[in-house]
Parts: C-alpha cells; sequence; structure tokens
C-alpha cells in the first residue's frame, strides 16, 4: 500500500507544493498511525511554506487531522486501539494519506461529532479556548474586537465570546463577511477603517478592553488605538504581513499589555491538551457550536486551497479530504 501526501523542498508560493508517492511510515515505540480522513488548512501552513516559520526541508504540510487508528506502538497509551476515530494536532504530516501521530497530542472523537467537523475545529476551536481562558481571560460585560470575524477563528471566536456575556466588535472586508460574523455573535460588525470609532463610541470613549487580531501587519497599530488604558492587545496571526516593530511610546501611555500567544505553547502536557479538547466536545455537543466549513478539496488539489486561503476570500475552515473510503466516517 502507498501513501500519498504533500511536501515542499523549498520556501515559495503554492507551486512548490508536490502530491507525491511515499511508503506508510512504520509504526514504533509511543506512536499511533492514523490512516486520515481530513487534514485541516491553517494560516501557519502558509507561513511554514512560504519560510516566514521557518521548517526543516523537506516538510510535509499539516498541523491537525482526523482519521482512524491503524495500528498502535509498542510502548503507546492503552487509551488508544486500532479502529479509534482520532482526531490530532501534530507538528508537521497531515497533508497525507497516513500519518504518525503522538498519542500525548490525539484525542478520540466522541458520538455526534463526524470526523470531518473534528478535522475542521480541532486547532481553530482549541485557539479560542485558550485566547478567551489563558492570553486574555474574558469577563461578561467586557468590549473585545475580533478581527477577520469572518474566518475559521473569527466565527469561532464570536460564538464563544457571545455564550460568556462578552460584546464583540466583529472587522470583516466585505458586507457578506460582516452579515455572517453578526449571525456568528457578533454585536457590531464593522469595516477595517471603522473599527476604531466604532470601539470608542461604543464604550463611551473608553476603548474596548482587550483586541483578538490575527492581521497582524494592517491593523495592530489601529488596534491598539482603540484599547482602554490597561488593555490587552492579543496578536496570533499575520495574514497581512509580519509585525515589523511595536509602539513602545502608545503602549506606555495606555499601560497596553501585549500578548503573542502560540496553541502548541499552551498545550504542554497531555491532561492539559485532554481538558480544553473535553471543553471543545462540549461547546460542539450541548451548545451546538457552529462549525462552518466552507470547502474541501481533494488532497492532491492541495495547491489550489493554498491559494484560495491566501486570497482571504474564504470564510470559515478549509479541509483536504485524504482518503476517500472514510469521507462520511
Amino acid at each position: 500500500m502507498s501513501n500519498y501526501l504533500v511536501e515542499f523542498s523549498k520556501y515559495g508560493p503554492s507551486s512548490v507544493l508536490q502530491y507525491i508517492q511515499r511508503e506508510i511510515p512504520k509504526v514504533s515505540g509511543d506512536k499511533l498511525l492514523v490512516k486520515n480522513a481530513y487534514a485541516g488548512l491553517n494560516y501557519i501552513d502558509n507561513y511554514c511554506r512560504s519560510g516566514l516559520y521557518p521548517v526543516p526541508l523537506p516538510f510535509v504540510s499539516g498541523k491537525e487531522g482526523s482519521g482512524i487508528v491503524t495500528e498502535v506502538g509498542s510502548s503507546c497509551s492503552k487509551k488508544f486501539k486500532a479502529g479509534d476515530r482520532v482526531v490530532y494536532l501534530t507538528m508537521s504530516g497531515s497533508y497525507s494519506q497516513y500519518n504518525l501521530v503522538s498519542p500525548v497530542l490525539t484525542a478520540k472523537v466522541p458520538e455526534g461529532i463526524s470526523l470531518k467537523v473534528a478535522a475542521a475545529s480541532l486547532l481553530q476551536g482549541l485557539t479560542v479556548l485558550t485566547l478567551i481562558e489563558e492570553a486574555y481571560p474574558v469577563r461578561s460585560g467586557d468590549y473585545v474586537i475580533v478581527h477577520a470575524a469572518a474566518g475559521g477563528v473569527g466565527l469561532i471566536l464570536c460564538q464563544m465570546l457571545k455564550r460568556r456575556g462578552v460584546h464583540v466588535i466583529a472587522t470583516a472586508s466585505t458586507p457578506e463577511k460582516r452579515k455572517l460574523a453578526l449571525q456568528n455573535g457578533a454585536e457590531i460588525a464593522c469595516t477595517y477603517e471603522e473599527f476604531v470609532d466604532v470601539s470608542r463610541q461604543k464604550t463611551d470613549g473608553k476603548g474596548v478592553h482587550a483586541s483578538y487580531d490575527s492581521v497582524g501587519k494592517d491593523t495592530f497599530e489601529k488596534s491598539m488605538d482603540a484599547l482602554r488604558n490597561g488593555g490587552t492587545y492579543v496578536n496570533f496571526g499575520n495574514s497581512s504581513g509580519k509585525i515589523d516593530f511595536l509602539p513602545f511610546n502608545l503602549i506606555t501611555s495606555k499601560c497596553i499589555k501585549v500578548v503573542r500567544p502560540t496553541l502548541f505553547g499552551y498545550l504542554d502536557s497531555e491532561e492539559v491538551f485532554d481538558r480544553y479538547t473535553s471543553k471543545l466536545w462540549k461547546e460542539i455537543l450541548e451548545n451546538k457550536l457552529n462549525i462552518a466549513i466552507h470547502h474541501t478539496w481533494k488532497l492532491a488539489e492541495a495547491k489550489e486551497a493554498h491559494d484560495k486561503f491566501q486570497s482571504r476570500a474564504t470564510t470559515g475552515k478549509l479541509l483536504l479530504s485524504c482518503n476517500e473510503d472514510l469521507t462520511n466516517a
């Protein structure tokens, strides 16, 4: 049996992605072999491919996936067995038909959640939970800005914030995206040109408590301008480009807290990962969290998926289908 996967051997645009055939990895030690159903696309995949985040080359793309356990390593945790439906985070490799993964960042998918929804929700759902519980722990009554609110993280963020009694000021680039943000929990949706004024109007001139910003270069200065004294700026992405400097005069004059979190930095143990995935399953099953999936491409169409993602014309989550026989698992 073969293992088709997507890798790149040099940095560059989507054209560097190669759909190639390799052998199925051998299982040993404390690893699980997973036959992938879906791989999730995330902006970090673009950052790795472009060289913004350097990685060892050649590199198999993909930070999250879902599928069926086919083999369990001899020293692996006994909580997994062949046939288990699972979802996982990994440093690389989910753009593949088969992937070796660590049990530490792997969770069983509960009944009532498909492998498609599991792959679409894991990385972005855990990102949101750590943003609102760790990066800036929100409180009921807070006012916050959510940039790129119609994206995969943004839509989940709007929903979870509303459920916690937070007033959400959402930004998005088109009327259609702003409407989607409102449908998913935002109280106000505005353009990137309007959000500073809107924030001041809604807070009697005080400014917002926090700004959650995945856009980066184009929004960070205005985001800090929209904060109140003692507010928190949370930057967790660079879709418009990397932030080259911080305006310390603005930071110091308003006593602003600047946080640059990474999901893998928070998930530093199996216990923490299991705790957050349990919270995510509860959000989906009990609180009816909507996981919006924009489109699913075949694994061989990864280049097209990356181009679409980078166009910033999508909403919700983008997926790759890795094995057709697991489409409905």
